[in-house]
């Protein structure tokens, strides 16, 4: 089996006070969906300006992996209670599965 491999595909730099927000990010994202070969498995990384609901959703609309680190002041809803991000990592935590993040919740696919 061949091993994944990592290639930076586009990228969109402007001056901000903080993150570029989710209107920014989808039209770039967009022109990189279509970019892509029918079939491919593709796995976003993204840093924590960038972790949102609104990036969870549009990955799993295209059917994009994702690994996103959030910050650590977000609240999740996980197996009927409340944690926020910055608990789940002091407990080790490194992916939680079927977390519900505002409005999405979290899938977990695993490459094969």
């Amino acid at each position: 089996m061949q091993a994944p491999t990592a290639i930076p595909v586009a990228w969109h730099v402007k001056e901000t006070e903080g993150a570029i927000g989710f209107t920014e990010q989808k039209l770039l994202l967009n022109g990189v969906a279509a970019m892509i070969p029918a079939g491919m498995q593709i796995m976003l990384s993204a840093d924590r300006f960038y972790g949102t609901a609104n990036l969870i959703e549009w990955c799993q609309k295209q059917g994009w992996h994702y690994r996103i680190r959030l910050k650590n002041n977000l609240i999740l809803i996980h197996q009927g209670g409340e944690i926020t991000t910055g608990e789940a990592a002091a407990a080790g935590l490194t992916s939680l599965c079927e977390v519900r993040l505002g409005k999405v919740t979290t899938e977990c696919r695993y490459y094969s």
